[in-house]
């Protein structure tokens, strides 16, 4: 690099020192824009390395630098200045600073969801502030671990974390900052199945938070606290909290939280027996869905609305409410998710349509969904649609051929799976017990119409004969398969079946 050249950089780089300098004196007019842009780009490009008299000026202006575009929202920018500034401050032995950009480069990878780079990084950070004494910061470094940590599903990392960080800021008396700590702990008991210990953190966190006054944190509180219960089944208790979240919001109000707010009422309403109630919430939820990034909750909405109306046996606005979850969801990319979804709702649809006795369009919905389920390699699920298809032919449309076929096919494909799935099993084989008297009947019928020279009471011992042998083989099969599901109740409905098929062959 020529002097004339190096002179020049010299003097871009006093310009950017002279606006970093007004930028951390608090101007609100300097910003990470295109005003700076050819200035940082002659700077960063130079290759000024092995300039020792320049190495803290550029330290400094790449650190600044990088707050300036952090504060932008620029976050791949400012992870680069501060990579920049802590090689210079590496090379200036300038550990505090160091430590400092190291910070910056925490937070820029959080704010990119990188979180597996916040944790090369942020124990180091968490290691020096510890050192130094610097509780509040440790602190801070813990809390971000946690959440990294729980991000990447790591929850036994997460909650050492999120421990040290609550533990140090109790040693702070730093009230507001441990109740973030218990709602983290909240979360991540939450992610565990940990319930009972997720609910107490939440209480922790809302009883800290009402006594400093700080209501805005309130509506995400009692929500969780409420999913927790949701979770454990304690609607009632769920219901209570959701509605102090649906208050708290009214007070000081955020609309993605009331529309969520509003979407878990009306799920849990559905499970408590309040119906109209739940479909209430959920059309309240859907007036405040207005962009594209929504439609994926209005999908579960909708669902909800479905779900809600079928326990009303208003089949008809299931059905359509069903629909637009589906019409919904099949504008999304093909992804495994989707396909399941999509498989799930045609499910619901072809229960409405039985429901309206409108069977032959049910079963091709059950169809949909059995390619939908093919493609997601969900096998028992598949098999599960083959017998609904099974009972839709011999309940509603008494085709005694396709019911069979349809349960051959759904037996087939669990064949794959000898030590689970066993209620499917046995609904199946009690199914093949329902339709065997008919199908033998109907198949001894079809032997004497094609066979003139037989009559109808040659066959008719015989006949009972085969129907008891087979049909008492299917029930023992369902049986069994019910007792290994531990379902006794239905074990003793089939027994029922077999005392009355004992009794009306002995009759005929």
């Amino acid at each position: 690099m020529s002097q004339v050249d190096k002179d020049f950089l010299k003097n871009e780089i006093q310009k950017l020192k002279h606006i970093c300098n007004q930028y951390d004196e608090g101007n609100e007019s300097i910003d990470y824009d295109k005003k700076y842009s050819e200035i940082i780009e002659n700077v960063y490009n130079a290759n000024l390395d092995r300039d020792e008299d320049l190495t803290e000026d550029l330290a400094y202006i790449n650190f600044t630098l990088g707050n300036m575009a952090y504060s932008d929202g620029n976050y791949e920018m400012s992870l680069e200045h501060y990579n920049a500034s802590s090689n210079f401050y590496y090379k200036l032995d300038d550990k505090e600073n160091l430590v400092i950009s190291a910070q910056g480069i925490v937070d820029s990878y959080y704010m990119l969801k990188q979180y597996s780079k916040v944790m090369e990084y942020n124990p180091i950070v968490m290691n020096y502030y510890k050192e130094k004494g610097e509780k509040s910061n440790e602190a801070s470094a813990a809390y971000y671990s946690a959440e990294s940590c729980l991000r990447l599903d790591k929850f036994k990392e997460s909650a050492s974390y999120a421990n040290k960080a609550l533990e140090l800021y109790k040693s702070l008396n730093e009230e507001d900052n441990q109740a973030y700590s218990y709602h983290q702990l909240g979360r991540i008991n939450f992610c565990t199945n940990n319930l009972d210990e997720a609910i107490d953190n939440y209480k922790k966190a809302i009883e800290l938070r009402k006594n400093l006054g700080l209501i805005e944190f309130l509506p995400v509180d009692y929500n969780d606290l409420g999913d927790a219960y949701y979770y454990k089944d304690e609607n009632k208790k769920a219901k209570k909290a959701y509605l102090k979240a649906l208050d708290f919001n009214s007070r000081n109000y955020d609309n993605e939280k009331q529309k969520t707010i509003y979407k878990n009422l009306a799920k849990v309403c559905y499970y408590l027996d309040e119906e109209e109630e739940g479909i209430e919430y959920a059309y309240n939820a859907i007036e405040l869905y207005n962009s594209e990034n929504d439609k994926y909750e209005l999908i579960d909405i909708y669902t909800t609305i479905g779900k809600n109306y079928f326990s009303l046996e208003n089949y008809s606005a299931a059905l359509k409410a069903y629909s637009e979850a589906e019409n919904l969801c099949a504008k999304y990319d093909e992804t495994q998710d989707v396909f399941i979804n999509r498989a799930n709702l045609n499910v619901d649809i072809y229960k409405c349509c039985y429901n309206m006795q409108e069977y032959k369009t049910g079963i091709q919905f059950l169809k949909t969904a059995i390619d939908l389920n093919r493609v997601s390699l969900r096998l028992v699920e598949m098999a599960e649609n083959y017998y609904e298809i099974a009972f839709t032919y011999f309940r509603g449309l008494n085709d005694i051929e396709r019911a069979r076929i349809n349960c051959d096919s759904a037996l087939d494909l669990l064949n794959e799976f000898p030590d689970e799935a066993f209620t499917l099993k046995a609904k199946i084989y009690e199914l093949y017990g329902d339709i065997a008297p008919k199908y033998l009947m109907h198949i001894n019928k079809k032997f004497i119409d094609e066979n003139k020279r037989y009559h109808a009471t040659e066959t008719t011992e015989a006949l009972k004969t085969e129907i008891l042998k087979e049909t008492m083989l299917f029930y023992k099969n369902a049986i069994a398969n019910y007792l290994k599901a531990e379902e006794y109740d239905k074990e003793e409905i089939v027994n029922k079946k077999i005392d009355l098929l004992i009794e009306t062959m002995s009759s005929i």
